[in-house]
């Protein structure tokens, strides 16, 4: 009222209130610096063949490609974590004002799994295959456009874990155009003979005799049911 300026006296906690920042993109210039001599390119016997030394730079995440290692790894959560397919994620993309096209989302992402996730996934196998315990089951999936077969034809994926017994999980995925027992042996080939196997009651699984059959309990109720 008398027109002096207000001094705090406290405060006192009202709310808590989220904020959300959506992610942006960014292009970043990546440039190589080229060295020289300052002795050796002053004299004249080196003119004709002083030497230029360019500093080291790390390769490309995916040669010819504006890709970046954050930038596919984001195009593989949205796609297997969050089931957002690649058409929508091009609208996405389009919306930040970068045009990357389905087509360039699906090459990052084979190209990945090829050069990067392969060789991981191959140490993995070769470790599962020293495990004592396992166990296995497949699922039916449909693949479009696959070469020389209907898109109304079963596709299954196998699942393979180690069982829980201190170790590290391992658990891999395994795609076979059919579900014959020979893709679960040749998938399995190499394990230590006499590990435990865990599965249905699914007969394919005959096929792999080093094995040690054990019965799922949740399947062989079924028989007394």
């Amino acid at each position: 009222e008398c027109g002096a300026a207000l001094e705090p006296i406290g405060k006192e906690f009202v709310r808590h209130e989220f904020r959300f920042t959506p992610a942006k993109g960014e292009v970043v210039n990546i440039y190589r610096e080229t060295y020289k001599c300052p002795v050796c390119s002053t004299a004249d016997a080196m003119e004709e063949t002083i030497n230029f030394v360019k500093a080291a730079v790390p390769e490309a995440f995916i040669p010819n490609s504006y890709a970046s290692g954050s930038a596919v790894a984001w195009v593989m959560y949205q796609k297997f974590a969050n089931a957002m397919p690649l058409y929508r994620q091009e609208q996405d993309w389009h919306q930040l004002g970068v045009d990357f096209t389905r087509a360039t989302l699906a090459n990052w992402i084979i190209y990945c799994a090829d050069n990067y996730f392969k060789p991981m996934y191959d140490y993995f196998h070769r470790q599962l295959l020293l495990r004592k315990y396992l166990m296995a089951d497949e699922t039916p999936i449909q693949v479009l456009k696959e070469e020389g077969r209907r898109p109304q034809s079963k596709s299954y994926v196998w699942l393979v874990r180690t069982g829980d017994n201190g170790g590290i999980p391992i658990i891999l995925y395994n795609y076979t155009p059919t579900r014959a027992g020979s893709h679960a042996a040749a998938f399995l080939a190499g394990a230590d003979p006499g590990y435990y196997l865990m599965v249905d009651g699914y007969k394919g699984y005959n096929k792999v005799p080093e094995a040690q059959r054990c019965c799922c309990w949740a399947h062989i109720r079924r028989y007394w049911l």
